[in-house]
């Protein structure tokens, strides 16, 4: 007995093989569901985005992910993941604006993308990798007052 597949479904069983996801199931905040109250804030156009864990709480040698988060009418979206192994950006795990794919999965080493990503995939500023944020609560209070107070700017954990 022959079986025979079409030629789309051993595409699209391809496609799936490639498209697995790079970052383990397990890492240390690969599968938040939404943002931890200790989250750092950042903002664009108004927007409250979220991150965890913040740049200052990742060390040299972390693995594991940060994650980021939008706020869309009060309810968080994820925005992006990014997996780090042993401290080097491996991984970025982001939605896509086409589909299919529902998301994208850019793989790095040595902060160089590997062969094979995806071509809306590139290369970040490594000066804000791991995302910078400011301290919880104080883009959620800029963004209602219109004012970023010198204790929030001096929470920004850039390098």
């Amino acid at each position: 007995m022959t079986i025979r597949i079409p030629g789309l479904a051993l595409a699209a069983i391809a496609f799936a093989a490639s498209a697995a996801s790079p970052i383990p199931a397990a890492a240390p905040n690969c599968n938040l569901a939404s943002p931890p109250a200790q989250s750092g804030e950042t903002g664009s156009h108004g927007v409250l985005i979220k991150i965890f864990p913040r740049r200052k709480d990742i060390g040299a040698g972390y693995t594991g992910c940060q994650m980021s988060w939008v706020d869309q009418q009060g309810k968080w979206a994820l925005l992006s993941v990014l997996y780090f192994e042993a401290g080097d950006l491996r991984a970025w795990r982001m939605p896509s604006v086409e589909t299919p794919p529902p998301e994208i999965f850019c793989r790095f080493r040595s902060f160089q993308l590997e062969p094979g990503s995806p071509p809306q995939c590139y290369v970040p500023d490594p000066q804000v990798i791991p995302s910078p944020s400011f301290a919880p609560g104080c883009v959620e209070l800029a963004i209602r007052t219109g004012n970023l107070t010198n204790e929030c700017v001096q929470s920004l954990d850039a390098r």
